[in-house]
């Protein structure tokens, strides 16, 4: 992804805080919202063209 470990470190406790993420053990997280992962693989190449621009 070309980001360091500091600058992933920080948006996961980010997303822990907020409840998107839970922590599953050492270097896993996984959705706490219902749905999340389904939906973000359904639209992911919308998501990555809207980034894009």
């Amino acid at each position: 992804m070309g980001k360091s470990v500091k600058y992933a470190g920080r948006y996961r406790m980010r997303l822990l805080e907020v409840q998107v993420i839970v922590d599953k053990g050492y270097g896993k997280v996984d959705f706490a919202i219902p749905y999340l992962r389904e939906y973000l693989r359904e639209h992911a190449a919308f998501i990555r063209m809207s980034l894009e621009r």
